[in-house]
């Protein structure tokens, strides 16, 4: 599982390549992508003749999850590379650190043996690896430049996930808490998309990802993209957004057999999981008065509007969806 499986298929894609076959059995993520950026350098290096998609895919800070479980192969590596040199420079632990009132009572991914220091020292090695990859990503970046494509080129940067980091004493992703589930998104086309502007209003998802590149490429997306392009609210951000944006997960973060789901407004997130011979367990947070999401407000009964609302929004995306393995009831 820790190795690409040979040969590396072009899937019948006229013009495919993959730059990177450095395997990742026994090697730390840092070193892949390290690997992984001398590729993208090297491609970018080329004389081209038309236009081209790269995608530079680097692996850290995934190897934080190294951390969480003492039983990788690769757990002491990552722990030698990390580990830091004194307990003063520790990052604190986050003001988020206890989990919410009106949470779950089952704990899951608590790591109830740590202490507050080792909370700490996993914070660490998280940052030192974001610099690692933050790195990679401004040589790549930087030999963009060099290659006098960074006029005629949009960038965009994202991940697919978050980390809990401590957070409500999480780690890993397998949960809706804004720590895991927002990832960053940048669009960046020199003298065409706004220089530094950083837009807090509008609601979007990786989904729209796919048809925003087709967007600005002219190329008609496929019909069954279910994103829409932002190039709009880029190039006119008083546009309105979307009412909601959704997250899934195949397996509950917090236990049982099932789905888990999210609806997230603009004010407020609800979140949805099964839970065995109980139904659904069903939290709602305020973002704009607990942004730490410190307080379940699914039992208020001032909010109870609020609260079917989003059932009906994620009904509405289950249905969009054809989602059949978890359908959500709603009064």
């Amino acid at each position: 599982k820790w190795h690409m499986p040979e040969p590396y298929p072009s899937d019948g894609i006229p013009g495919f390549e993959v730059l990177n076959k450095t395997s990742r059995q026994r090697k730390l993520a840092h070193d892949v992508d390290e690997a992984t950026m001398n590729a993208a350098i090297e491609y970018l290096q080329r004389p081209h003749e038309k236009p081209f998609l790269l995608v530079a895919s680097f692996i850290n800070p995934h190897d934080i999850c190294l951390l969480a479980g003492e039983d990788s192969p690769l757990f002491e590596d990552v722990r030698e590379r990390y580990k830091a040199p004194a307990e003063a420079e520790l990052p604190p632990l986050p003001a988020n650190f206890a989990p919410p009132a009106g949470g779950p009572d089952k704990k899951v991914r608590l790591h109830e043996a740590w202490d507050e220091t080792q909370w700490r020292r996993y914070r660490y090695a998280y940052y030192r690896m974001v610099e690692d990859v933050d790195r990679q990503v401004g040589q790549l970046m930087d030999a963009l430049r060099k290659a006098g494509l960074e006029e005629n080129t949009i960038v965009v940067f994202t991940s697919d996930h978050g980390e809990g980091l401590g957070c409500h004493r999480w780690t890993g992703k397998m949960m809706f808490y804004e720590e895991e589930v927002a990832v960053p998104l940048v669009v960046s086309w020199k003298g065409v998309t706004p220089a530094g502007r950083i837009d807090r209003q509008h609601l979007v998802s990786t989904v729209d990802v796919l048809p925003t590149i087709c967007d600005y490429a002219g190329v008609k997306p496929p019909d069954v993209v279910r994103g829409r392009s932002l190039r709009g609210v880029i190039e006119k951000p008083d546009q309105p957004g979307a009412e909601c944006v959704f997250s899934e997960m195949a397996a509950a973060g917090m236990g049982g057999a099932g789905r888990s789901f999210m609806a997230r407004t603009t004010k407020y997130k609800y979140m949805t999981f099964p839970q065995p011979r109980e139904g659904r367990f069903e939290m709602l947070f305020d973002l704009e008065a607990d942004p730490g999401e410190m307080k379940n407000l699914a039992g208020e009964a001032g909010l109870a509007g609020e609260l079917e609302r989003h059932r009906k929004l994620l009904a509405e995306w289950n249905q969009a969806t054809e989602e059949t393995a978890c359908p959500i009831q709603t009064n």
